[in-house]
């Protein structure tokens, strides 16, 4: 099913008295009347709509005419947006003979080669639905595009550069075997921009439901966890849940936060900035994130050098930063951290050293230093199986008084847990646990 635009505005005449802005194959433009929260819609020329069929090449010979694919190669359909200063923000490139659409952006000035993690899409199970569509649109969503064949939405990309406003447009494809029966929109197309507002009513709900409901169950997700299937390997809440952070594998095994915010009136899920740092993560990693008042710190384990990375992100509008803490635990280590306030923040980072022993390294500012500190008290218990899941809690029990309760399984796959009490005038002496418990693990 194909797009009706509506006409009727004075705006939307007033643009129809211009004419139709015309985008050649292997040609870029500027985009018209571009604003944020438009949509982009490029529109083929064809009267069968868009060919989704594999493309091929015709050879003679003796035998007769026969027919072969192309190579993967030289199948490929490009839709390129760029901001104000040359980045390209969205670069859009269906491969039909992969059956795939891929997704990425690419810096303009970069020592590297500046393209992004790809974020791909298989065509498998969309041909049906896209059958006899004959347009594409860019839903400019602020924080995302969504990409829309005819009225299927088949992607959201969120954006990667603070300029995310769309300038310039580029339509390309291979053109070694460009023949018409082979294009997969016309060699000339036309572009338009217009709202959400001016479609038909029924056209307008099937779009905006799908928004709304990707936002409703964390849209921003649907470029990393929904669209790879991961599970959460971290979480926060805080402030009775108005604020919640999900940390995730994106594409690359790239670390990803996705943010919820009721401070926000529309798109209360977005992607939040973390995956800007390019940390890479093996396929089951072991992170801990801790915070307090708007500053957040996650702990993971680099796969390359075996040491511990804190990431830190010191507020709302604060971008992620990352250090190292010199830990150097055993491969694969589970990691734990707690942090609470009394006189000052106080911070505890659990893991398993290479000799198999758990470890504590404390931070604590209220003593006037931010270095941080090896505790003995572990040292008596272990050593235990790698990579035993690792599991900390505070406890406010009165003033000035903390209770820290930490459990991981032992070589014999029994819960071991140890608590100790803390409070703000002996935080420099680390006191021995008071109490050590063995559960059986088995249920």
């Amino acid at each position: 099913m194909a797009y009706s635009v509506l006409e009727g505005s004075a705006r939307d005449r007033a643009r129809a008295l211009e004419g139709p802005h015309r985008l050649e194959i292997q040609k870029a433009c500027a985009i018209p009347d571009y604003d944020s929260g438009k949509i982009i819609c490029l529109k083929s020329d064809s009267t069968t709509g868009m060919n989704f069929n594999p493309p091929f090449k015709t050879s003679k010979s003796l035998l007769g005419t026969q027919t072969k694919p192309l190579p993967a190669g030289d199948d490929h359909t490009d839709i390129s947006l760029y901001n104000s200063v040359d980045e390209l923000i969205l670069h859009m490139s269906i491969q039909r003979q992969k059956g795939v659409i891929i997704f990425n952006s690419r810096a303009s000035r970069t020592l590297h080669h500046g393209w992004g993690p790809e974020e791909v899409v298989k065509l498998e199970g969309y041909r049906a639905d896209l059958a006899g569509s004959d347009r594409i649109l860019v839903y400019d969503l602020d924080d995302r595009f969504q990409i829309i064949f005819g009225l299927t939405t088949v992607h959201y990309f969120m954006k990667r550069f603070s300029n995310g406003t769309p300038t310039k447009i580029r339509y390309s494809a291979s053109t070694q075997y460009a023949s018409k029966r082979n294009l997969l929109l016309s060699k000339v197309i036309t572009l338009s921009v217009f709202n959400l507002s001016d479609l038909p009513l029924y056209e307008k709900e099937i779009v905006e439901a799908h928004w709304k409901s990707s936002a409703d169950v964390g849209d921003g997700l649907s470029a990393g966890m929904s669209q790879r299937r991961t599970c959460p390997l971290a979480t926060l809440s805080w402030d009775h849940g108005k604020e919640i952070r999900v940390y995730h594998l994106g594409p690359e095994n790239i670390l990803q936060e996705s943010v919820y915010s009721e401070r926000k009136t529309t798109n209360k899920w977005f992607s939040g900035d973390l995956h800007k740092l390019q940390v890479v993560l093996p396929p089951k990693p072991r992170i801990a994130a801790i915070q307090w008042h708007e500053e957040i710190r996650l702990y993971y384990q680099d796969q390359n050098s075996g040491v511990i990375h804190e990431l830190c992100k010191q507020g709302r509008a604060a971008s992620w930063t990352q250090s190292s803490i010199n830990l150097k635990p055993v491969k694969n280590s589970s990691i734990a951290a707690i942090v609470w306030i009394d006189d000052g923040i106080h911070i505890r980072v659990y893991y398993q050293d290479r000799k198999l022993y758990l470890k504590e390294y404390c931070q604590d500012r209220a003593s006037g230093s931010a270095a941080w500190i090896h505790t003995r008290g572990l040292l008596e218990h272990g050593p235990d199986p790698n990579g035993t899941p690792i599991f900390a809690e505070v406890l406010h029990e009165r003033l000035n008084h903390v209770r820290i309760s930490l459990s991981w399984k032992d070589a014999n796959d029994q819960l071991v847990n140890t608590s100790q009490e803390v409070s703000s005038q002996t935080i420099l002496n680390h006191q021995k646990f008071d109490s050590i418990g063995a559960v059986d693990g088995s249920g």
